[in-house]
């Protein structure tokens, strides 16, 4: 039928031919395709590397190369030993990366085998258990944060220190906070114990707070050995160390 009608008129046959010489050569356009599921920076200050991680490709599946990587930079700084992430604490990580997009969540301490934890229970042995913050985020943003997306877990503050600590692997909510240390007890004082005070979600009073993690974590600053390697925030002698120090 078209051919009978561009027979009988040359002019719409012309026409044609015209519009089929224009678009020779000439680009579709398509619309730029977005990543539902984009990359988030990581940085191990307890191991100095630096990690692009997507943990999902752009159809929402799992990678099994991800987990692997996020297993290696989480391994333990003394003994470079590994243990596989818990997939609560991982999810957990991306999650706090594409909340505070444009941030590099830096890690100072995941995976950490019996010998260099003081708790026997501590959930950093299962790999269920990170100290880290978000650079350019406040610690008390970045605790509001936590406390209100993930349930059950344990959230640590140390107003003193420079990280948070979230573990994913308990039965109810619990949220402990490390007490302030007098700046006399911090430098150069003789080691005095410490009371920390606690606050969990359940209601539970101080007795509960056996449920704090890695009781090495949430020790004072006062009573902490040097040099200490839990958290690059704290205050050993007159000399205070940093992340950049590690």
């Amino acid at each position: 039928m078209l051919a009978l009608v561009l027979a009988l008129c040359p002019a719409a046959a012309g026409a044609l031919e015209t519009k089929r010489a224009r678009s020779v050569g000439k680009p579709h356009a398509t619309r730029p395709r977005t990543d539902p599921f984009p990359a988030v920076a990581l940085f191990g200050a307890h191991v100095q590397e630096a990690l692009t991680w997507k943990p999902l490709d752009a159809k929402g599946r799992e990678s099994r190369v991800a987990n692997r990587e996020l297993e290696h930079l989480l391994r333990c700084r003394q003994t470079g030993q590994r243990h596989a992430v818990n997939p609560r604490l991982a999810d957990a990580l991306y999650r706090v990366g594409r909340h505070f997009p444009g941030h590099r969540v830096e890690i100072f301490s995941g995976f950490r085998p019996r010998a260099f934890c003081n708790r026997s229970q501590s959930r950093h042995m299962s790999g269920s258990a990170v100290d880290f913050h978000v650079d350019g985020v406040d610690n008390r943003t970045l605790v509001a944060y936590l406390r209100q997306t993930f349930h059950p877990a344990g959230i640590g503050f140390y107003p003193h220190g420079v990280h948070v600590h979230l573990d994913l692997q308990r039965q109810e909510d619990a949220y402990w906070v490390e007490a302030e240390v007098p700046q006399s007890a911090r430098v150069g004082a003789a080691p005095q114990p410490e009371v920390d005070t606690y606050d969990t979600d359940d209601g539970a009073d101080a007795a509960d707070a056996a449920d704090v993690d890695d009781v090495d974590d949430v020790a004072p600053v006062a009573v902490r050995p040097a040099p200490p390697d839990e958290d690059p925030g704290i205050v050993a002698g007159d000399e205070e160390i940093t992340a950049t120090s590690l």
